[in-house]
């Protein structure tokens, strides 16, 4: 009975830490006009969170720390 007790602690322990791992995300993206070309400069930006990102020379971007959900 002992055993299964730690088995089941273990378990419990090892499925909380991969759950809390995973409470912030991360959005990455490319912006680009109808042709394709990328736009350097587009502003990016999460009203709710108040986060935003610039793109880069590619149109490319990267928000981090973002909330899971």
């Amino acid at each position: 009975m002992k055993k299964l007790y730690h088995i089941i602690l273990i378990f419990s322990v090892s499925m909380l830490s991969l759950v809390l791992a995973g409470t912030d995300g991360t959005v990455r993206g490319k912006v680009t006009d109808t042709d394709g070309n990328p736009l350097p400069g587009a502003q990016i930006f999460i009203k709710e969170l108040q986060l935003g990102a610039i793109a880069g020379s590619d149109g490319s971007y990267i928000l981090l720390n973002i909330p899971v959900g």
